[in-house]
């Protein structure tokens, strides 16, 4: 039986890290729920909870939240703070402040329902550990049950992001005409809503459109290009301008 059911938000950095915190929570004895895709009623519902103007992701970001918090199947809204995680390179980075902040942001208005673990991925693995104890106190789950759920969360990204680069060396070993690299933050390229379906108008113009998720590219520190640059996806955007990792 499941210890309960968990739900996540698909929006921000839930596009590119899902595979580790849906295996992170699944290995933990939960049930997962994702939010539906993002539409004009989302937006409209973030909005409507808003204290203050943000950007068109964190609007979405809220109405996502809302989504799971009014779906009586869901015990808690987990949307972690993830204050820093590693690069390709595995070079300490960050994301933005609106990302990092966001979960605290939405627990104005969903605090009883919602679980933020404050989360170092690129610090030791124990401080990791202790605090998703903490905040998932109610289930009492032991060091090395989360460990182990660890484990799996490293693992499944790991495969997920290889498979990705798996599939754009066979795309870009294909015979096409013309392709169009997406260069973006992963929920501005891979939200078909946020980006008014951007992809699909380039395939009805005959081009190919390849993730920047998908381009096969190799590791490269940006320091020896002359750049240092704090946030992760926008160091991906730079190196794969540069034909190098994200």
């Amino acid at each position: 039986a499941w210890l309960g059911t968990a739900g996540i938000p698909l929006t921000s950095m839930m596009y590119d890290l899902l595979p580790f915190w849906g295996t992170l929570l699944k290995s933990l004895g939960f049930r997962v729920v994702l939010s539906g895709p993002s539409t004009q009623q989302t937006l409209e519902e973030g909005i409507r909870r808003l204290t203050a103007e943000v950007c068109l992701p964190t609007k979405l970001a809220y109405g996502h939240v809302v989504s799971l918090v009014e779906n009586p199947e869901v015990d808690f809204v987990f949307l972690p703070s993830i204050l820093d995680l590693l690069d390709c390179t595995d070079a300490r980075a960050y994301l933005c402040p609106f990302e990092e902040s966001v979960g605290f942001m939405t627990a104005t208005f969903a605090a009883s329902r919602m679980i933020v673990p404050a989360v170092y991925l690129a610090s030791p693995r124990q401080r990791i550990i202790r605090e998703l104890q903490e905040k998932l106190a109610a289930y009492d789950l032991s060091e090395y049950e989360v460990s182990e759920a660890l484990d799996d969360a490293y693992d499944a990204q790991a495969q997920f992001d290889a498979r990705l680069q798996e599939r754009g060396k066979e795309v870009m070993a294909q015979d096409f005409g013309l392709a169009f690299a997406l260069l973006g933050k992963p929920y501005n390229v891979l939200d078909p809503f946020e980006n008014l379906n951007l992809a699909r108008h380039i395939r009805r113009l005959g081009i190919l459109p390849i993730p920047m998720q998908m381009l096969p590219v190799e590791p490269a520190d940006l320091k020896d290009h002359g750049m240092t640059i704090p946030w992760r996806y926008n160091r991906g955007v730079l190196r794969s301008l540069m034909g190098e990792c994200g």
